[in-house]
């Protein structure tokens, strides 16, 4: 069975639904030539090496026994040699990669790099963070922020004085398209500071249950201690950040998965200004209804209509009485499509209201329906819904 898994080897699931206002550092870095030599390749890494980091996670260890780890719980022993032990060890947690993307030092990797996955015990507490540059060169960093739902932390580099770091532009991943040239630069597997390159496979990617963040799709190889890391354009602007892996062995077999710039910014944007990132949520599964069942259920071809594919009994859909199947015809009176009523939530906060009519079908094989009024009250995603 295929699994998702973590460049970690850790399963994840995201959510997101935010405004689409954000920040984005700008780029004056060349266009890319119109051949694409190996040359390309070797500029773009000279280019951009310097802010491309490895990070190792440390959390506080056990103190460890040289001489009693092996000995028996119950050995009489144990007393005699009971001011033999060694000293408090870190325990390292998570290694992976990440890139730096203010003069300040500011760096953006993933959550679950600094957090050790799904598999941590919730018990353990951070230590050290370090990273570590490609001429060995190495730096404490600490936690700023992070968002366990969209898969993002915040590191700030421990500066000596007014120290200034060479930081990375951030490209518009908006404008990407299936076939644009990529270039990936990690520590997979030990390897420090390797880099890959592809094409990016797919855009608008849905990873897992319950996604609303959509993810760019590469074929540029990735493993484990590639999350975190940066995905470049060959203008060498990170379009994306290194994330996920589908993959039976938990190695690398062509499909790797990126959260895309904008998505990195305006969760970054929130953390950094608001302390948090707030998700208006329905709890649905949605679609556009198909012209089958529109003239089955007398709806116009051309009308816009919605349809409820699924819902979290406990979500705000099915706390307000919506139903699986119900075909959502107006939303505060306009009639809408799935994208509109996405962005109308994103624009929303929880505890507002959304008005919205339903056409709910009460026999399927006959076409019978009824008409009703229902309204959603928008809620909070946490932790709690991301699957």
């Amino acid at each position: 069975m295929v699994k998702i898994k973590y460049i970690l080897g850790v399963v994840i699931v995201l959510g997101l639904l935010l405004p689409s206002t954000a920040i984005r550092a700008t780029s004056n870095v060349t266009e890319v030539p119109y051949a694409v030599t190996s040359d390309t390749y070797i500029d773009l890494y000279k280019n951009v090496i310097d802010s491309v980091v490895t990070i190792i996670v440390e959390a506080e260890g056990e103190r460890i026994g040289g001489i009693l780890k092996d000995l028996p719980p119950n050995s009489p022993f144990n007393q005699l040699f009971k001011d033999k032990t060694e000293p408090l060890v870190p325990r390292s947690i998570g290694k992976g990669s990440g890139f730096i993307i203010s003069s300040e030092g500011l760096i953006y990797t993933n959550h679950h790099v600094i957090f050790g996955g799904k598999d941590r015990d919730p018990k353990m507490k951070l230590s050290d963070i370090i990273v570590v540059w490609h001429d060995q060169k190495y730096r404490k960093a600490t936690l700023v922020a992070s968002d366990k739902m969209a898969d993002i932390a915040i590191l700030q580099i421990e500066r000596e004085g007014d120290e200034t770091f060479k930081a990375l532009p951030l490209g518009d991943s908006s404008k990407v398209q299936p076939g644009t040239m990529v270039a990936s630069i990690g520590s997979p597997l030990d390897h420090p500071f390797s880099i890959t390159s592809g094409i990016i496979s797919g855009i608008d990617r849905s990873v897992g249950k319950g996604v609303w963040v959509t993810m760019l799709q590469t074929d540029a190889v990735i493993n484990k201690g590639n999350s975190g890391g940066p995905l470049f354009n060959l203008k060498g602007e990170v379009i994306g950040m290194n994330t996920q892996i589908i993959s039976p062995s938990g190695f690398f077999i062509g499909i790797g998965y990126a959260l895309p710039s904008n998505v990195i910014q305006k969760v970054a944007n929130k953390l950094l200004n608001e302390g948090e990132v707030i998700r208006p949520w329905i709890g649905v599964q949605l679609s556009d209804l198909n012209d089958e069942s529109k003239e089955k259920f007398d709806i116009d071809a051309e009308t816009k209509v919605i349809v409820f594919l699924s819902l979290a009994p406990s979500g705000p859909a099915g706390k307000a009485g919506f139903q699986p199947y119900d075909m959502i015809l107006k939303v505060n009176g306009v009639e809408i499509d799935t994208e509109t009523l996405v962005n109308i939530i994103a624009d929303s906060k929880p505890g507002d209201e959304i008005k919205c009519l339903v056409r709910r079908v009460t026999d399927f094989e006959k076409g019978t329906y009824e008409d009703i009024e229902i309204i959603l009250t928008v809620g909070k995603m946490t932790d709690g819904d991301m699957g």
